[in-house]
């Protein structure tokens, strides 16, 4: 009985509190359906509002962006007609205002300058407004006034020049940089000053009437630049500015104007001196043109302007120019056509000084010399000289073992630009004094390789490559691939030696023979053996 009272007590406690919540709510959703209705009218009003306020903003930045186009076409048109007035385009001319005899305007350093710091923001006015129907109609007027300024910097930088003022030339080139004119200063220097000195320097006629011929042209070239650059670069470059004003910079007159004069002048009238026909002539020409490279570039002062001058379009023209490719190939046809000449008829007596027996090695070792001869090598075919280098020994390598295989009917092969081998003709029989010579040419040229290697070969490559440890061990395994056949070889003439000496010692062995069971009287004279040996 208790426990259906305390049951039926909690259904009716739950059934209570589920019918007044239901109740409470029902009470709530009305109240909330008007807040909401509030809330969505307040939002719409809002977004009105704020419609509003974006498009009033829109219309006040349209009209700022009109303001300041207006107040932009306002400024082009006053500096125009300042510019004009001061220039005296207008007919208002000033009273510093000078004409020379042509009756062209002449303006002082003080009227360019300010000319140029109106025009720079002119240029920027133009620059914002463009497409705008005034500044199309201004035009004719600006473009005037841009000849009008040219030529009064023009003037005033050849009187610079010319009449060595530094305060002038200082006025003149820090107008330019206030335009943005610069390359326009240093091609003015390029016509003005450097053409017409090259023009006469260099030219096939003075190479000829030189007595030094070519070095003689590019010394007189260099001397243009104490001549005629000492002002300019007293200007702009802080190296060898001597005074307490500061120098102009941006420029680079070095790079952008007398190395393109001079590499243009090279090409018009002295392009004999890039033929590589002759290689003797080129090898000449060529150590003498970067000879004079070297020292141009020690005249520029700094790092970062040789880094501009090797970056800049001429000198890469110029470096071209050079048929370096051309040049190794004739001297690869000479160096390898003598080794390959030689090994047509390798068992010749050489006539050298070198120390070998057989003309073949003789030729091989001035093979290997000339590869590296300061009158043949260059150092930007130091990887191509290298190659040939081993080339030729491996090619000394292979015939050797061909003399192995074939000790008396050897088979020669041809060197080939690639390393390649092609098949030549018989050689005739080798004979045991050729092969005794053979064994001790090869031993003498493995002694002198490694003298060579090091006067010679590293001394130059350690000053394009740091390591040349590599070098060193490619070189040593080409070495030694010389002398893996001498055991062979030794052991071929012991043979024969021994073979030799069996045939009269043959006749040892009859005598028993002659003297069993006979009644022959006992010679007494030395038999036939005894004779062969001295």
């Amino acid at each position: 009985m208790d426990t259906l009272s305390i049951s039926s007590l909690c259904f009716d406690k739950d059934q209570f509190m589920k019918v007044g919540m239901d109740k409470a709510i029902n009470n709530l959703s009305i109240p909330l359906g008007q807040l909401r209705e509030e809330v969505l009218s307040v939002k719409s009003v809002m977004e009105d509002a704020e419609k509003a306020v974006q498009h009033k903003l829109l219309a006040r930045s349209k009209i700022r962006e009109k303001k300041a186009c207006l107040q932009r076409l306002i400024n082009i048109n006053k500096s125009v007609e300042k510019m004009e007035v001061i220039l005296g385009m207008r007919g208002l001319q000033s009273a510093e205002i000078i004409e020379n005899d042509d009756g062209e305007i002449e303006l002082t350093g003080q009227q360019i300058e300010r000319v140029a710091s109106e025009f720079n923001q002119l240029q920027y006015y133009v620059t914002q407004s463009k497409g705008l129907p005034l500044v199309e109609k201004i035009r004719p007027r600006i473009a005037a006034i841009t000849v009008t300024l040219q030529h009064s910097l023009e003037r005033m930088f050849k009187e610079s020049l010319q009449t060595n003022n530094v305060d002038m030339l200082r006025q003149c080139l820090r107008t330019y940089a206030t335009i943005d004119k610069m390359r326009d200063a240093e091609a003015l220097f390029r016509k003005v000053s450097v053409a017409p000195y090259m023009a006469e320097v260099i030219s096939e006629r003075f190479i000829q009437m030189n007595p030094q011929g070519l070095k003689g042209m590019f010394n007189k070239v260099m001397e243009f630049i104490p001549m005629h650059c000492g002002l300019i670069r007293e200007v702009t470059s802080p190296l060898f500015s001597s005074g307490s004003e500061k120098v102009v910079g941006g420029y680079n007159f070095m790079v952008n104007a007398v190395w393109p004069e001079i590499v243009s002048s090279l090409e018009s009238r002295v392009a004999s001196i890039f033929a590589s026909g002759n290689p003797d002539t080129f090898h000449q020409k060529y150590l003498i043109s970067m000879e004079f490279v070297d020292k141009f570039e020690r005249e520029c002062g700094s790092q970062s302007s040789v880094k501009r001058l090797r970056a800049h379009p001429s000198y890469n023209t110029f470096m071209s120019k050079w048929s370096l490719p051309v040049y190794f190939q004739i001297r690869f046809q000479e160096i390898a056509g003598s080794v390959e000449t030689a090994l047509m008829n390798p068992f010749n007596t050489a006539t050298g000084n070198n120390g070998f027996k057989l003309s073949v090695f003789d030729t091989i070792w001035n093979a290997l010399q000339m590869c590296w001869k300061d009158q043949v090598y260059i150092t930007p075919l130091a990887h191509r000289f290298w190659k040939l280098t081993l080339q030729i020994i491996l090619r000394c390598t292979t015939w050797i073992s061909e003399i192995n295989e074939k000790p008396t009917n050897t088979e020669n092969q041809s060197l080939s630009s690639d390393g390649d081998k092609a098949t030549d003709d018989k050689s005739p029989p080798v004979t045991m004094a050729q092969m005794i010579f053979l064994i001790g040419d090869v031993d003498k040229l493995y002694e002198k390789l490694p003298s060579m290697f090091t006067k010679c070969i590293q001394v130059k490559l350690s000053s394009i490559c740091k390591d040349t440890s590599f070098l060193t061990e490619s070189f040593e395994e080409a070495r030694s691939k010389l002398i893996e056949l001498q055991d062979s070889f030794c052991s071929f003439i012991v043979k024969q030696v021994c073979g030799l000496c069996s045939a009269h010692l043959k006749s040892a062995n009859d005598i028993p023979r002659l003297y069993r069971r006979t009644n022959r009287e006992v010679n007494m004279s030395a038999v036939v053996l005894v004779t062969c040996f001295p």
